[in-house]
């Protein structure tokens, strides 16, 4: 109950800040509508400082990365995030063109009633009319939001969103606002598996990970051999994106690629051992493991791991076997 309270406090502040400035507006003495109008933007001011936390990219964020990459706006985050997004936002176009078309019949009809002598009828009417503006307006704003993923909507093929420690599941796996995403490419030790003279290597590929994306502006977008139509979309229900950390004033950094150069995770191979993405393998450095792919798959190379005794291929960071 008291979580229930704490979320719908802002959008209560919110709804008593917008009714007090409607109240300032009312033909009442000067005094009082402005002790009613500070009280509403008390409310306001309150609300946005309880506001909840979305998990994504706000504008202030996205704004700031379009002001550095004025001169080449293509490589903004926000024209990505557009052109990623296109495909859901176009679905939608349609049936909002629909309901456009319908609100501004009815519109029409309203205002052509307002002009009945007398304003009885104007009076009963003015405020129909703007709250179906409103509605309008509404639903393009919640389509720019998709549009935008600052709505942190889950069929996006674009995520983005500033990250902490706490959204980094494993050392390939993090979430930005609910949705949990697989990074492509590359396959980090799980949790729990062996590692050889490591305690937790699965752990340390985490804080890898973690490191780069803690404080940092993460964008993930769907990766090429998925655009043309390859399965899987999707692992363990995630969805598997390409993702890249920016911090101010720095380049983007591909997190795939900068987690397997710094020896923290080996390149993803399905269940038959074949790559899905060309990135170049590097020593893994976390001590001697089985390679994921085969600790969740394969029992017999388990056994055989554990025996000490595996085959050649199937480890990574584990010293040569003697001849």
């Amino acid at each position: 109950m008291n979580e229930l309270v704490i979320a719908a406090t802002p959008y209560a502040l919110l709804a008593a800040g917008i009714l007090a400035l409607l109240l300032s507006t009312r033909q009442w003495a000067l005094p009082v509508r402005l002790l009613i109008w500070g009280v509403g933007a008390g409310f306001l001011i309150t609300a946005i400082l309880k506001r909840p936390p979305s998990g994504g990219a706000g504008i202030d964020q996205i704004a700031s990365d379009a002001l550095q990459n004025w001169n080449k706006p293509d490589q903004s985050i926000l024209a990505q995030i557009l052109a990623g997004n296109w495909v859901t936002v176009s679905s939608v176009a349609p049936p909002m063109f629909d309901v456009a078309t319908t609100v501004a019949l009815v519109l029409a009809v309203i205002a052509l009633l307002a002009f009945t002598p007398g304003e009885t009828i104007e009076r009963l009417v003015r405020p129909f009319l703007i709250g179906l503006l409103g509605a309008f307006v509404g639903g393009l704003i919640a389509l720019g939001l998709v549009a935008s993923g600052l709505a942190g909507y889950q069929k996006d093929r674009v995520y983005v969103g500033v990250l902490a420690d706490v959204d980094v599941h494993d050392g390939d796996t993090l979430k930005i606002g609910e949705v949990s995403i697989r990074l492509n490419g590359i396959d980090a030790p799980e949790k729990h598996q062996e590692c050889i003279d490591v305690r937790d290597c699965a752990e340390q590929s985490r804080r890898v990970l973690s490191g780069l994306v803690d404080g940092a502006l993460v964008i993930c977008t769907t990766p090429a051999w998925i655009k043309a139509g390859e399965p899987p979309t999707e692992s363990f229900g995630r969805p598997i994106l390409d993702c890249s950390a920016r911090r101010e004033g720095k380049a983007a950094v591909n997190l795939s690629e900068t987690v397997i150069a710094s020896g923290a995770a080996v390149p993803f191979r399905n269940s038959r051992g074949e790559l899905k993405v060309a990135i170049e393998e590097r020593p893994f450095r976390l001590g001697c493991m089985l390679r994921p792919h085969l600790w969740r798959n394969s029992k017999e190379a388990r056994a055989r791991f554990e025996a000490r005794s595996s085959l050649e291929g199937e480890t990574a960071g584990c010293p040569p076997r003697p001849q």
